[in-house]
């Protein structure tokens, strides 16, 4: 009897500090997946999960109830998977055109212009506008959704947090104030510097400029920005914002006591399943530690046949045997290979075959979340970019030497064997073990489900900067009003002394006369 009344005693004191979390993120699994291993933790833990987002292809419904969390459909999403893809492939296809014809970059902008309303960030704005947000203890989004749901968020009074995989905001309080930017390469040089602080003020106000103009497609959203924040939003100086890498993927740079790095967020359920498919399984059985190349491009970029041909060729002068993660758009194009050395399938459980010993070495897309699956497992890189950040990643791979970077128009043959005899014999290997080193170190998703805890019970008005939690201008931040005070009180000084010295002067003259 005791113990029955001591178990309901502790179910009652942990229901009474559990909280209500809201997750929302885009209707895309590389959106979705991050937000949901934060809800599964947070489910773990007693809390109750909210996630929410549109329906679309990807069935989100499903992946959030089978983690444990209620589903709740902003909307369906306008827009087909095949129309989408098409869309991502035309922009794809001017990636390689932006060196010989910057003006390529027109139809990306146009590309991307018709892309957002179907990408249904307004969708999601509009029904979060109108329902009750008092009903969540916080909000956790994501940097995608841009910063309209920090401010509806903020307009309610609820404690809201955003994610990102990297670092977008600035490393100081918003323009007007001075801008260190560090995170670009490890050493500046002179050139980069002048180049960085030129661009820096056009890129601000692009920034502001085009935030303004997708925020006043929604007047109530803009109002709310405007009224709520220092506008436009700076991520992790006026909201709490947890970065899913680590610095060392990540350039060194100055943060805001808003900003936290966590390391990769993996769904601790991956991380502890070792099973694979039976037939993958039986393929591998017979396989030497580190033999075996995993390949994936992605679901959404297609491949070229010629491109494809040459990866094959590439691989065939070495002793590799190869796994080739192949999504529906791209199951045409890898006919022709010797099934003894080549497993293919549609479907590849990454987070589970990224930690079987075979693995040496992966081929990718550059998508943010292949990226810091493989290096979590200590596995070194060849990143193929085709189009947005998977540039930007392939660049932090190269330049923190666990990886390598080969453009679409340089994948031959020949490059890509020379690129896998680098990863080889460069020294790549014990790098990318020493970034897996950081990465667990950074806490992952333990790490972020704490900080969302934290928030949550608790709040952060005690960690935003004076001149953002009271709205300073440039004159305050400047300390303008003070160095005019000073320099008035000096010219009166200055003044007084000269004119004290022309009366002394003068009684002097004055003496030697008489």
């Amino acid at each position: 009897m005791v113990g029955c009344l001591l178990l309901l005693l502790f179910a009652c004191l942990c229901s009474s500090s559990s909280l209500d979390v809201l997750l929302v993120s885009a209707p895309f699994p590389g959106h979705a997946n991050r937000l949901l291993a934060i809800g599964e933790e947070l489910v773990v833990r007693g809390h109750n999960v909210t996630f929410s987002s549109l329906d679309n292809w990807v069935n989100l419904r499903h992946k959030s109830t089978e983690r444990g969390i209620r589903y709740l459909s902003a909307g369906k999403q306008t827009v087909t998977q095949a129309e989408w893809n098409n869309i991502i492939s035309k922009r794809a296809s001017l990636q390689g055109f932006f060196s010989k014809n910057p003006l390529a970059i027109i139809e990306e902008l146009r590309l991307l212009d018709q892309s957002r309303p179907l990408s249904g960030i307004d969708e999601i704005a509009k029904y979060f506008m109108n329902i009750n947000l008092k009903q969540w203890d916080i909000i956790v989004t994501e940097h995608y959704l841009l910063h309209r749901i920090p401010c509806i968020a903020k307009s309610r009074d609820v404690t809201v947090v955003i994610t990102s995989m990297t670092y977008f905001s600035n490393e100081s309080p918003p323009w007007p104030f001075p801008v260190y930017q560090s995170g670009y390469s490890d050493n500046l040089s002179f050139k980069e510097r002048a180049v960085i602080g030129l661009s820096t003020i056009g890129w601000r106000c692009l920034s502001a400029f085009s935030l303004h103009w997708v925020l006043i497609q929604s007047p109530v959203t803009e109002s709310l920005c405007k009224e709520t924040f220092k506008y436009p939003v700076e991520l992790g100086w006026e909201v709490p914002y947890i970065i899913m890498t680590v610095l060392g993927l990540e350039y060194p740079r100055t943060i805001s006591p808003l900003t936290t790095y966590v390391g990769p967020v993996l769904s601790q359920a991956l991380l502890n399943q070792h099973s694979l498919p039976v037939d993958l399984n039986d393929w591998l059985r017979n396989k030497n530690n580190k033999s075996v190349i995993y390949i994936s491009m992605g679901s959404q970029l297609s491949l070229s046949d010629k491109i494809a041909q040459e990866i094959v060729n590439g691989i065939s002068d070495t002793d590799y045997h190869v796994i080739w993660s192949v999504g529906d758009i791209n199951k045409d194009i890898i006919l022709n290979i010797d099934s003894s050395r080549y497993y293919t399938s549609s479907w590849i459980p990454q987070v589970t075959l990224l930690q079987h010993s075979s693995i040496s070495m992966a081929i990718l897309h550059g998508g943010s979340n292949g990226i810091h699956e493989s290096l979590y497992f200590g596995i070194p890189i060849i990143v193929i970019p085709g189009m947005g950040d998977q540039f930007d990643w392939a660049v932090r791979v190269s330049d923190a030497g666990v990886g390598l970077q080969l453009l679409r128009h340089e994948v031959t043959s020949r490059g890509l064997r020379d690129s896998i005899r680098r990863i080889d014999n460069d020294g790549y290997h014990k790098r990318a073990e020493k970034m897996s080193v950081l990465m667990k170190r950074g806490g992952g998703v333990k790490r972020a489900a704490e900080l969302v805890e934290f928030y949550g019970t608790y709040g952060y008005d005690h960690l935003i900067p004076g001149p953002i939690k009271y709205k300073w201008n440039w004159i305050q931040y400047y300390n303008v009003d003070v160095y005019i005070v000073l320099l008035v009180g000096l010219v009166a000084i200055v003044m007084i002394l000269k004119r004290s010295c022309k009366c002394c002067t003068a009684k002097k003259t004055k003496t030697k006369q008489n």
